[in-house]
């Protein structure tokens, strides 16, 4: 037999090579039989779930709600359709994950958590702590395709308030409004402080980061001007037009003001 140069090989490729170089047929049972009475047996990468769980994972994804935006981020109304993604806060003692959920008439975040797992929990106590404030009934909340967002208990909650689920394929650009919002926080609210290369090797305390995001959410809707609203920000935007029922004048020249950002 020629020598091998593999540090580890499992008990089925090493079937296939040695059929191939022996001209045999062994079965891969008896060949595993035989690398593990002689301590051969290669480490296995250890699985994260359950076979169950995977199971269960993969009947979630197969089950999930139809796209019903289609890349359509806009809404005529008010508190009616809203989009929610979770991003990642490298901090220096432990990663933190932020859920948030706009409302795409006017951009704004409207409720937003911070959670040190991004699990179903953070999504589904972010949705609950919107229908606290909000009637969802009959309304539309989109995502993409995690399973945080696709299991049983997300899913009974979005029942409990009578709101209708969407689901991406799994694209960025099937969430763009959030994905441009975390962009947006990363860049000018954390980067900007920061440093990028000192946020993302998590060389920042978290009581600092989770600071500054606080501060730029309020920010975002408070301060943050955008063109596509007459260069008002999300708040006001709202505030002039509460029932979606005003146009939108756009004007290119605007002397805007000096926003300090805190």
């Amino acid at each position: 037999m020629q020598e091998h140069t593999c540090f580890a090989i499992g008990y089925r490729p090493m079937t296939a090579m040695i059929n191939e170089e022996f001209k045999t047929n062994f079965n891969k049972k008896r060949i595993r039989r035989i690398m593990v009475d002689n301590n051969l047996a290669s480490i296995v990468r250890p699985r994260k779930y359950t076979p169950e769980q995977y199971k269960k994972r993969k009947q979630m994804k197969l089950d999930k709600p139809k796209d019903l935006l289609k890349r359509n981020f806009f809404s005529g109304t008010p508190r009616k359709v809203y989009v929610e993604d979770i991003t990642y806060l490298y901090c220096f003692e432990r990663m933190h994950y932020l859920n948030t959920i706009m409302d795409l008439f006017n951009k704004e975040i409207v409720v937003w958590k911070i959670s040190t797992s991004p699990d179903s929990i953070l999504c589904t106590e972010t949705v609950r702590e919107l229908s606290f404030r909000y009637d969802l009934a009959g309304c539309i909340i989109h995502t993409d395709g995690g399973t945080s967002y696709v299991n049983k208990m997300y899913m009974g909650l979005m029942n409990e308030v009578k709101a209708t689920a969407s689901v991406s394929v799994g694209c960025c650009y099937d969430n763009a409004s959030e994905e441009s919002f975390n962009s947006i926080l990363k860049t000018e609210g954390l980067y900007n402080w920061f440093g990028k290369t000192k946020f993302k090797d998590r060389r920042v305390r978290e009581g600092e980061v989770l600071q500054k995001v606080v501060k730029f959410i309020h920010r975002y809707n408070h301060k943050r001007r955008k063109k596509q609203f007459n260069w008002e920000t999300p708040v006001e935007h709202y505030e002039r037009n509460p029932k979606g029922t005003l146009p939108i004048v756009y004007t290119e020249q605007l002397t805007l003001p000096v926003v300090v950002v805190e």
